[in-house]
């Protein structure tokens, strides 16, 4: 008769017996020296006084009473062996856990590296789903060194251990204070204990190691939704009233912008940006005004004459300061006004002098000395001239906390000179790198060079003909006459209208002219004039200043008053400030290691405990292994133990009791040893 399957019986106090496997195996007689070389045990009738009395390997009449087998059948009984699988298959699947874990930490917090939070149901969180792998990995790990622990206390009493040893493994399988005082126990004597009670303390921190792991920081991202634009112009023509062929009157809302530039520090530009931060790829060009200073003080011709005064025999003296292009300043002590500061267009356009002389007494000489000053009054003498003249403006900004950070980085001053003189035409160049390859090689078979790193192309353009009519006999680097038309897209060609910018050259000749003199001991003059003036401290720096800032607050004036059909604003990307993600992969290596070793500990584990014999059972933290297994019966015998009825007394007398896990008739006991 042969058997393949787990036989067990239950027992109680009228019927003790024990698990036994029985396993087809081959016909081997099964006689008493086998099976008392393997330890077999076979349960015993209480009732039966001989046979519980009998020391040695039960009878074959006793097997055939309990079980109704022969001898030879008995002989086919062997040991139970458990496969690797089925003794340690859970724990085997929790250290998968744990990987899976590690491998789910990643695979979440990956694709948001450096990416806004992403909007999860019910407001779920990476940090809450990282909490929730990092418990599941941590308690995947706990439980495969737990068991490990438990099952490697049997291990250890395979030599003679103090009883009270049971108590330390159990208490390092329950959590880090025990595997802590373990730990200090073994002192290295078991070393896969010690490595598993190693792990269960290290173990605390994995928790506020993986809150480590991510990090918010503010950040931008495109608002698609939010248009952003900064004005510019490809064409001003506007013009105020007639005055006569060629002019006319300056609109007021520039002459507010040139009154801005003048008085304060100019218009600011406007901008459309929704979210308050918005980014501009490249830089931009407008139409607009630029400014240059030069500081003339070098040039001035110092010119001295003698004049007599009705009345006054004494003659008196007469200085005059001049200018290579024919501004003066005439001054006399003897006159009514004296005259130490003026402004005046000599060419009745966009050039400007300034002349400024101290005078006597005015200001005090130490104190320019001790402060460094570099102010007319404080020279004694200055001069300079500038000029506001039409160009192309290049600029780069970008628009953050909803301020405008904009930078002028260069211009082009250069235009097509009107033919002919006439009044319908506009003043214009052409942006060269925005031109297409086509349009590069239609330019350049027309006549026009292009040479390397040519940026700008001045030509003439006429108001009835808006599609880019080229006058070739005014730019230097026509080789030919032959016109080109309608080749160049208006996006690329920056113009303004003769008459406009005409109208301006004639507005500054009124605007910056006029004497500061001096009228009962204060200096008096236009309130333009008195502005560079400021009180004795006009400078050559001060003069250029105002100066740009004229240029800049007409710049923007016509960015936003510019041809309607010309204007098309720059496009840019609105930012909308969010949270994002930053991880710190190098937390997560702590988790990584502790699985590394949490793997090693229960590979060296298997392989510990099941060297000889140990294969037979998979106990490890069950507590019906000490019920069942416990202290054999000639120990329970010897020793009293029934009367320790508190843990202290239990644990003083288990530290000296001496015990080894060892096989008798009735299986595995505990037996005490001398």
């Amino acid at each position: 008769m042969a058997f393949s399957r787990l036989w067990q019986t239950n027992h109680s106090t009228d019927d003790l017996g024990d698990a036994i496997h029985l396993n087809d195996v081959g016909s081997d007689p099964f006689d008493d020296a086998t099976e008392n070389q393997r330890g077999f045990s076979v349960p015993h009738d209480p009732t039966d006084t001989a046979s519980t009395a009998y020391p040695g390997p039960e009878p074959s009449a006793y097997k055939q009473k309990h079980f109704g087998l022969n001898s030879a059948e008995y002989g086919s009984i062997q040991e139970p062996r458990l496969g690797v699988f089925s003794a340690w298959g859970q724990e085997m699947s929790c250290c998968l856990l744990v990987l899976a874990a590690l491998i789910a930490i990643v695979g979440i917090v990956y694709p948001y590296q450096g990416n806004p939070l992403p909007d999860w149901p019910y407001n779920i969180s990476i940090n809450t789903l990282v909490a929730v792998f990092i418990a599941i990995s941590k308690s995947a790990m706990l439980l495969v060194i737990t068991q490990g622990l438990s099952h490697l206390k049997w291990n250890w009493f395979r030599k003679k251990r103090p009883l009270q040893d049971i108590t330390r493994y159990d208490m390092a399988s329950r959590g880090p204070w025990g595997s802590l005082r373990l730990l200090f126990h073994l002192r290295g004597r078991d070393f896969v204990a010690t490595l598993g009670a190693i792990v269960t303390v290290l173990a605390i921190a994995m928790d506020p190691f993986a809150q480590q792991i991510i990090r918010y920081y503010s950040c931008s991202i495109p608002a698609t939704d939010a248009p952003a634009s900064i004005p510019r112009t490809n064409l001003y023509d506007e013009t105020g009233w007639h005055l006569f062929a060629g002019a006319s009157t300056v609109p007021l809302g520039m002459v507010g912008a040139i009154n801005s530039g003048v008085f304060s520090t100019g218009a600011t530009v406007p901008f459309n940006c929704p979210t308050g931060n918005c980014t501009f790829s490249g830089n931009y060009h407008s139409v607009g005004f630029c400014s240059t200073c030069s500081d003339a003080t070098s040039n001035i011709t110092v010119t001295n004459m003698t004049s007599h005064i009705q009345g006054d025999t004494e003659p008196v003296l007469i200085t005059n300061y001049s200018l290579p292009s024919g501004s003066s300043l005439v001054y006399s002590e003897f006159s009514e006004g004296e005259t130490f500061f003026m402004m005046t267009s000599p060419d009745g356009g966009s050039t400007i002098d300034m002349i400024g002389i101290q005078l006597q007494g005015a200001v005090d000489d130490a104190q320019c000395h001790a402060t460094g000053n570099k102010s007319f009054g404080c020279s004694g003498i200055g001069a300079a001239t500038c000029q506001i003249i039409p160009c192309v403006r290049t600029f780069n900004g970008n628009i953050s906390d909803g301020n405008l950070t904009e930078h002028s980085i260069g211009s082009w001053t250069e235009w097509g000179s009107h033919s002919g003189g006439g009044y319908d035409e506009n003043l214009a160049a052409v942006n060269v790198d925005c031109l297409s390859q086509s349009d590069r090689q239609s330019v350049e078979a027309a006549g026009y060079k292009l040479e390397p790193g040519t940026h700008w192309l001045a030509y003439n353009d006429t108001l009835n003909d808006m599609d880019g009519t080229w006058a070739n006999e005014t730019v230097s680097n026509a080789t030919n006459s032959k016109e080109l038309q309608g080749i160049v897209s208006d996006h690329c060609i920056y113009q303004m209208f003769v008459v406009t910018a005409a109208s301006i050259d004639f507005f500054w000749d009124s605007y910056f002219n006029g004497t500061m003199t001096q009228e009962e001991d204060e200096p008096t003059g236009p309130a333009v004039v008195s502005t560079f003036f400021n009180m004795w401290n006009v400078s050559f720096d001060r003069i250029e200043s105002i100066f740009s800032n004229v240029s800049d607050s007409m710049t923007t004036y016509i960015r936003q008053n510019g041809n309607h059909s010309q204007s098309e604003p720059v496009r840019g990307h609105a930012q909308r400030e969010t949270t994002c993600v930053r991880v710190h992969w190098w937390w997560l290596a702590y988790p990584a290691f502790l699985a590394g070793l949490m793997l090693f500990f229960f590979v060296i584990m298997i392989f510990v405990t099941r060297k000889g014999h140990d294969q037979a059972y998979d106990w490890k933290s069950s507590p019906l292994a000490l019920l069942y297994h416990g202290l054999d019966q000639d120990t329970l015998n010897q020793r009293e133990h029934g009367m320790l009825g508190r843990v202290r007394d239990m644990q003083k007398n288990a530290t000296d009791f001496q015990v080894r896990l060892t096989r008798t008739e009735k299986g595995w006991k505990l037996s005490e040893v001398g």
